[in-house]
């Protein structure tokens, strides 16, 4: 049974066993507990699972060990193991009982092998992204704390995650990635000598979470957004993205048209040949709180054929208008150590020495206020004001 990130199971109901305790204090005397969905009490462990959580907590417990839902779909409302008296009638009217079209189910993985094989008795990974894109009911796709699953099948030109990247499309509900444990789950690409692909990409109308996990190996040659397309909805929590690659935009995430939430994650050692090594965000919506995302690596920047894109929601110091270049002279410089970039009155500095861009946000005074680098590039391009783009 999942509490937020953390599974609570018959071998580990001891270790929480005084944390239990205190759910009961919080109920009244005749207090109930009603378990739906996940087949909690299928088998002997479940029903002594169930059994125990009624000793700790003193509540009337009842839970399900059969499949939770539509009865067309092999479902029903009703909750086969008790323990105590209960009074209280279903959570779910009559009306919700009769209108739901799916079953309350996780889909666990339960192994890293990247195959698509309906005889072979497990559940891979890509195999329950396509079986969750497959119907309407929002899914919880389950991986082991600290596996690795290597993707493995390579292939183009198709959106149903049947090769190459994880593809999340639209009328298959919002699908939720988690890792089981305390440690992450890594999804691996391969890198460079991988798929050729992205790690996943999410399709307008479509809807993906990620919560603990670490997302790597992305690599795309001919394209962008190494580690994350996203023309949808995503929210990553409690994650790190790491080690991808995108040809021009985004070697991290590329949320183009999209929304994308970011809380309490990292993003970081991503690269891209222009913009956006960790996020390039593209006429979307991106919300980014309590997490680090490191400086974007820009390689084989060719001045006066690439560009900087700079969006002014994100540099917000910047009055320039909007178009190439800075309309404000004085809001772009270049100089020759970090230590003159952090006394510089331009917003936008480059260190022609070692490649480094800073976001000046301080002007003259010390250090860069909100600000600080932003971007690198490696080979050291003898850049100017005509090289940027401003948005917004």
């Amino acid at each position: 049974m999942y509490l937020g990130n953390s599974i609570l199971n018959l071998n580990n109901i001891n270790q929480y066993s005084e944390s239990i305790q205190q759910w009961g204090k919080c109920l009244s005397a005749d207090g109930e507990i009603l378990i739906y969905g996940c087949q909690v009490a299928s088998g002997k462990e479940g029903k002594e699972f169930v059994r125990q959580l009624h000793q700790l907590t003193g509540a009337n417990i009842a839970a399900s060990e059969t499949l939770t839902g539509n009865f067309n779909k092999g479902g029903n409302w009703n909750l086969e193991v008790i323990f105590g008296q209960l009074k209280s009638a279903l959570a779910f009217t009559p009306e919700v009982r009769a209108s739901y079209a799916g079953v309350l189910a996780n889909i666990v993985v339960d192994t890293t092998d990247d195959v698509v094989d309906n005889n072979d008795g497990v559940t891979s990974l890509r195999e329950a992204i396509i079986e969750a894109n497959s119907t309407p009911e929002d899914d919880t796709i389950q991986l082991t704390a600290g596996a690795t699953y290597n993707l493995t099948i390579s292939g183009s030109d198709e959106d149903a995650a049947a090769t190459g990247d994880l593809d999340i499309v639209a009328g298959g509900g919002e699908i939720t990635v988690i890792s089981q444990g305390e440690e992450k789950a890594v999804i691996d690409a391969g890198g460079a000598t991988g798929i050729n692909d992205r790690v996943f990409h999410v399709l307008e109308d479509a809807a993906l979470q990620l919560e603990n996990l670490e997302i790597t190996g992305g690599f795309l040659a001919g394209s962008d957004g190494g580690g994350i397309y996203n023309s949808g909805t995503i929210s990553i929590n409690d994650s790190t993205i790491s080690g991808n690659f995108g040809n021009t935009l985004g070697g991290g995430i590329l949320n183009s048209s999209g929304t994308v939430s970011i809380s309490n994650s990292t993003i970081s050692d991503n690269s891209a040949s222009l913009n956006g090594g960790g996020i390039s965000n593209s006429f979307g919506t991106a919300n980014i709180t309590d997490s680090t995302i490191g400086v974007d690596s820009i390689t084989d920047f060719v001045p006066g054929q690439d560009i900087i894109l700079l969006d002014k929601s994100t540099f917000t110091e910047i009055t320039s208008d909007s178009g190439t270049g800075f309309s404000v002279n004085t809001e772009f410089a270049i100089v020759t150590s970090d230590a003159e970039a952090e006394t510089s009155e331009a917003f936008i500095v480059y260190n022609s020495n070692n490649g480094k861009l800073f976001y000046n946000a301080n002007g003259t005074a010390a250090e860069f206020g909100s600000g600080g680098e932003f971007a690198n590039l490696t080979n050291t391009a003898s850049i100017s004001e005509d090289d940027f783009f401003l948005r917004g």
